[in-house]
């Protein structure tokens, strides 16, 4: 993962900005509030830089969000060979963010904590 977006990521993660969603409820709307899973928030941090949204919202139900951009084109951003990552680190890292949001119910302090020292 490049330095510089895992930089904005954990910034992002710690700014407050965002709602904490977990599982399938994330990238959902709960009334008029978006609900984030740790990986809505880095597609957010990929909109303020390239002004693209590359998150179609979930409505319910669906498994993981649809992209608006082509899995190239956010993995080039990310800094990893493919979208979602197949190298053993890169995909265990994101592997293990989707764990401690949806599993084990970690704040996006303690996620952004844990990605600051990968």
């Amino acid at each position: 993962m490049k330095s510089d977006v895992k930089g904005l990521w954990v910034d992002a993660l710690r700014s407050g900005k965002y709602r904490q969603g977990f599982g399938n409820e994330a990238l959902s709307m709960k009334g008029d509030l978006y609900l984030f899973c740790p990986i809505g928030v880095l597609g957010k941090v990929f909109e303020k830089v390239t002004g693209q949204d590359p998150f179609i919202p979930m409505t319910g139900g669906e498994r993981e969000p649809a992209m608006k951009i082509s899995h190239k084109d956010f993995a080039s951003f990310v800094g990893t060979s493919h979208w979602p990552p197949q190298d053993v680190v890169d995909y265990y890292l994101f592997d293990k963010v989707v764990v401690m949001n949806d599993l084990e119910k970690k704040s996006f302090r303690e996620i952004a904590d844990y990605i600051e020292g990968q």
